[in-house]
């Protein structure tokens, strides 16, 4: 039988209790609200509402978000709606920006006696994975990883302590000067990496005092190795930085 007078009262938006059975109380409120608002349009009443408020933030995680039980890998914008107590829209607009975390595999080493690792600056003599935790330019992880394998016991012979690198400025901005062993001038070999282990740069020395352009490089920390003709090493770091 058709009632005349019978209405749908929406429950639209609206949060239960852990129950599953109940509404909040906050969300009774609203219905009561709802269930006025329809009575009075039944009798002919006119009934002002209440705009949507639009809130807009922005968000930036590293991989993923979970919103809504949901979990977002990509950026985008998400869409939440909350019901005020006087029935009114909140519409919450999140700019969701997902950066992702870097995972580097360096190619295997194989050496005798020991390896100086570019990417820390370390002397390794056990065969081992090696592992760098450091940060991406948006703050997320960057792991670089590298399985070393040690041979042999071959000594290697200690670099004197008077015979450093220096580096400077540190950190650099438009150009870095590099002091370099007397035994290295001429002979010697420098080549810089990121901290990620990536090669940015390769040279030969000549003089004992070498100028290089850092100027268009990305800002980072870079290891500088050198090595002369005999087999000595000799590393350092500086930061880039503008």
């Amino acid at each position: 039988m058709w009632l005349k007078n019978a209405y749908v009262v929406s429950a639209k938006n609206l949060k239960g209790k852990s129950d599953n059975l109940h509404f909040t109380d906050d969300s009774y409120k609203i219905l009561g609200k709802r269930y006025a608002k329809q009575w009075m349009r039944s009798i002919g009443m006119t009934i002002n509402e209440l705009p949507d408020t639009v809130v807009e933030v922005s968000k930036t995680v590293c991989d993923k978000y979970k919103f809504n039980d949901k979990t977002y890998t990509k950026s985008q914008q998400l869409k939440k709606t909350d019901v005020l107590v006087n029935d009114q829209n909140k519409i919450t607009l999140i700019n969701l920006t997902v950066n992702k975390s870097a995972k580097t595999k360096l190619d295997p080493v194989t050496v005798e006696g020991a390896y100086t690792w570019p990417v820390d600056g370390k002397t390794y003599t056990e065969s081992q994975t090696l592992t760098f935790k450091g940060k991406t330019v948006n703050g997320c992880d960057s792991i670089v990883t590298c399985v070393l394998t040690v041979s042999g016991a071959t000594a290697i012979d200690d670099v004197p302590a008077n015979e450093k690198i220096t580096l400077y400025p540190n950190p650099a901005i438009d150009v870095l000067n590099i002091s370099v062993p007397s035994c290295a001038a001429g002979s010697g070999k420098i080549v810089i990496y990121t901290a990620a282990g990536i090669e940015v740069f390769s040279s030969n020395f000549i003089s004992e005092l070498e100028t290089i352009d850092v100027a268009t490089w990305n800002n980072d920390i870079y290891i500088v190795q050198i090595t002369d003709a005999d087999g000595n090493l000799w590393t350092g770091k500086f930061v880039k930085f503008d």
